[in-house]
């Protein structure tokens, strides 16, 4: 329940992971999130509010971020909108552990949001700023996003890991002119010594695949990323 609108709201996950093997372990969850109850349905926007976070406590899920998650609906007077809609995912993993130290994990996440384009059928011309050239019609149903990892880890020696992910994201499947859609790629290696002291190097490269305007005037495209960290432990 939330103190300041009284809006009653339920965040509900549940997961189940089963070893059928030593080298293979499959898993599926269900995460179900409804911010205000007494308004339910794909008319009503699931986007970022003021003050209230969107990450789920204990569920560190290493990449599933959506940028309209963070996105603060406004109206035309420039004013923020609280959303009161509904997000469903659906994720299916498969863990592979041909030696020890080698794991390989494909992941693939289905979800539906409420995403109205209106924020607000009975206050119309809200649109979301992150959407580009867009007609503020009502959608007809949940707007679908679909995510696909691959990540292959390896630990050669203890103080050494390798690890390798690539990542396909397709927000608004119905459409490659609206949301995100991209291919992203890294590599990272970490080197720990004596215990207390981590040298970590990371390279992503970054591609976006939509058709949004911004996508297309974008410099540089595809993107380089390089990351150095050094990391004292105590």
């Amino acid at each position: 329940m939330s103190p300041s609108t009284k809006a009653p709201g339920i965040q509900a996950y549940l997961r189940g992971d089963y070893l059928v093997t030593r080298w293979f372990l499959p898993a599926l969850w269900v995460e179900y999130r409804d911010k205000d109850m007494r308004k339910t349905g794909h008319q009503y926007c699931y986007g970022g509010d003021v003050g209230v976070s969107d990450l789920v406590a204990g569920d560190d899920l290493d990449g599933d971020v959506y940028s309209d998650e963070a996105l603060v609906y406004t109206n035309v007077n420039g004013e923020p909108v609280r959303c009161a809609g509904e997000q469903l995912k659906f994720n299916l993993q498969m863990a592979f552990m041909p030696h020890k130290r080698v794991k390989i994990v494909p992941r693939y996440q289905q979800r539906f949001v409420g995403d109205p384009l209106k924020v607000d059928p009975d206050v119309p011309g809200f649109i979301p700023d992150v959407y580009e050239n867009v007609t503020p019609d009502q959608r007809a149903k949940y707007r679908r996003d679909s995510q696909a990892w691959l990540t292959i880890s390896t630990r050669p020696i203890d103080p050494l890991r390798i690890r390798a992910r690539v990542r396909w994201l397709s927000m608004d499947t119905s459409s490659n002119t609206l949301l995100e859609q991209s291919l992203w790629n890294y590599v990272d290696v970490a080197y720990l010594i004596k215990k207390t002291f981590m040298i970590q190097v990371r390279y992503d490269l970054y591609f976006w695949l939509d058709k949004r305007p911004s996508t297309l005037a974008r410099i540089p495209s595809p993107e380089n990323r390089f990351l150095v960290s050094l990391e004292g432990r105590f």
